[in-house]
């Protein structure tokens, strides 16, 4: 699937549209975002498999990269291949990363990292350039074919990780293959081969510029699966957190009548949920059932929900700070009153989706609004894609294709599945607006003082916020510091709202740590 990303500098805003056409309303994002059928083709899920479709893709970008006028302004208008997102497999594939293993996010952090927040919040970003540049600084990727061998660190002998290691300097203390395995794959940290742009056939060897992709970047959250795989398993696992045997059965019972057997829950249920499992929670709370702290974990999930479904016009500098806060109380929050999960293992609890959703998120919020990124559509696409293949073919494969394409298309041009979604959203933003107003994000001293490294670690995410001074975006008092990040308090115009349409993800990283270091400065400074 391909779709263009809702950019207010280039297309018209809904209160625009409205004025052109004061009889029409429109939701311009959700057009403008409608993601189309690309590629259908019939292959297996092995890399192998699917890099056959690398040739055609790099084809159309060279095609897309040319310039095109706009006949009705004489303007011109140049496509950019901006971003990637998908599932953790698709994202994995795309960007040459391992999939599952230890290292299965593309940011490099080992799985028994995902909880050490200081270690996440503090990893740099890399570029597909860098990613590339990191796998090439060794001598066995010289052995990768496109077709043949994709990934040339695939069952290596002992003597070849030997060679690959001396290659890049990096000593030996242990000759077992076991070892020195470990070494190379801490080394990697994940990456297997090339970008899948890069892993084409064509005549002669593509690089990042003659693709046209400096600047394309693969995501490194998706908050649909996020999302939906967190909710699942905090309501999975909470009831066998809560101190009395009572609450324990009505909260298993609340799991069972939502998530129940299901191994997979749908992005809209989750979301319902989530927003049942806070108003129930609430009810407990003022029952004294429960403490605050499992309120407060409840509704930051909330919040994390709420700004991620939120329209490209609600993202501004306040709710930039919101989401970087209420991610952070959540995962600390899930730390302490979750701590060790019981039925199910840390690392399925703690995994690849919690990770992405507590750092990744946030980051990626900082330039694009997250429903942009959002692959729901998709998902419902491939759903009728499914239905359409199962219902109205003789499922042989020579005539799955074709069929379903016809059909697919001309199904786009019904309005009922749309309304239907519509009406699905409207009805959990609805239940959403019942639940009682959430106030500032507020951080304990007492927390802080005994927190110093992990706290200074989120500070440095929002040294931009921080540099602006006491009194702004945030103040303290004996025992707390508050930001002001609720729907209460005012939006400034500062610190400046970044854009992926000229931002890329390592300069926000480059932005941030000149801001913190300012902020060092006049910390020294006034002491």
């Amino acid at each position: 699937m391909v779709s263009c990303i809702y950019d207010p500098a280039v297309y018209l805003s809904n209160e625009e549209y409205q004025l052109k056409f004061p009889n029409r309303k429109q939701d311009i994002q959700t057009i403008v975002e409608k993601p189309y059928l690309y590629i259908l083709g019939q292959s297996g899920s092995s890399d192998i498999d699917q890099l056959t479709y690398s040739d055609t893709r790099v084809e159309d970008l060279k095609e897309m990269h040319k310039c095109i006028t706009a006949t009705s302004m004489n303007a011109p208008f140049q496509d950019v291949f901006r971003m990637f997102s998908g599932d953790n497999p698709a994202r994995q594939f795309e960007s040459g990363q391992q999939r599952g293993g230890h290292y299965s996010c593309l940011c490099g952090v080992h799985v028994e990292n995902h909880q050490n927040f200081e270690c996440c919040f503090r990893r740099y970003p890399r570029s597909l350039q860098q990613r590339t540049e990191k796998l090439r600084n060794g001598i066995q990727w010289k052995n990768s074919h496109p077709v043949t061998n994709p990934n040339p660190f695939s069952n290596p002998r002992v003597q070849q990780i030997q060679d690959e290691l001396d290659a890049r300097r990096i000593e030996i203390t242990d000759t077992r293959k076991a070892a020195v395995l470990k070494q190379l794959t801490d080394e990697l940290e994940g990456i297997q081969r090339p970008p899948a742009l890069l892993c084409s056939m064509s005549e002669g060897q593509n690089t990042i510029k003659d693709l046209h992709l400096e600047t394309y970047e693969v995501q490194m959250c998706e908050p649909l699966h996020d999302i939906s795989n967190v909710v699942a398993n905090l309501i999975t696992e909470l009831p066998y957190h809560l101190p009395e045997k009572e609450i324990q059965k009505e909260y298993e019972e609340f799991s069972k009548i939502t998530i129940g057997d299901k191994n997979q829950i749908r992005g809209s249920d989750a979301r319902l949920y989530a927003v049942k499992l806070s108003k129930f929670t609430q009810t407990k709370y003022e029952e004294g059932k429960v403490d605050i702290n499992i309120v407060n974990l409840c509704n930051s999930l909330i919040e994390i929900i709420s700004i991620a479904y939120s329209k490209a016009d609600a993202r501004n500098a306040r709710q930039i700070l919101r989401m970087y806060n209420q991610s952070f109380i959540f995962g600390q929050l899930c730390k302490s009153v979750i701590g060790n999960p019981v039925k199910m293992t840390s690392r399925k609890f703690y995994g690849t989706h919690f990770h992405s959703l507590v750092t990744h998120a946030p980051e990626a919020y900082r330039l694009f609004c997250l429903k942009s990124i959002l692959t729901e559509n998709e998902e419902r696409s491939f759903g009728s894609l499914r239905s359409i293949s199962k219902n109205t073919s003789d499922r042989k494969p020579c005539h799955i294709i074709q069929n379903a394409i016809i059909r697919y298309n001309a199904q786009q041009h019904s309005s009922e599945k749309q309304n239907s979604f519509l009406q699905q959203d409207s009805f959990i933003s609805k239940q959403s607006k019942l639940l009682p107003p959430r106030g500032p994000s507020v951080f304990q001293k007492s927390f802080i003082c005994s927190r110093t490294g992990l706290f200074q670690s989120h500070l440095e995410r929002i040294a931009d916020y921080m540099m602006l001074g006491e009194n702004f975006w945030w103040s303290q008092d004996e025992t707390s510091v508050t930001f002001h990040d609720s729907a209460q308090h005012p939006v400034h115009s500062d610190p400046k709202v970044l854009h992926f349409r000229n931002v890329t993800a390592i300069d926000v990283y480059e932005h941030l740590k000149e801001c913190w270091d300012k902020c060092t400065q006049e910390f020294i400074k006034s002491s």
